[in-house]
């Protein structure tokens, strides 16, 4: 994941936030789910993930932000 994480990042010049955001929620990602390989991601791990948020507390806006991270950088 973290190669993605890598190249997205290269591809354009990223805002501070926008890209500690972007770790902070791909750590979350790895944590939830493993460390995947890119081409092994499915829905189920992003809905995983999404139910894993919120089961954490995070507010719905929060979970949704992270959802659409997750999108941008595929």
């Amino acid at each position: 994941v973290w190669d993605l994480v890598d190249y997205w990042s290269k591809q354009a010049e990223r805002r501070p936030r926008t890209q500690m955001e972007v770790n902070t929620t791909f750590e979350r990602f790895v944590a939830c789910n493993g460390n995947l390989a890119p081409g092994a991601i499915q829905k189920q791990h992003i809905v995983k993930l999404k139910d894993w948020l919120l089961e954490k507390g995070l507010a719905a806006a929060t979970v949704r932000k992270a959802i659409n991270l997750v999108s941008a950088v595929f």
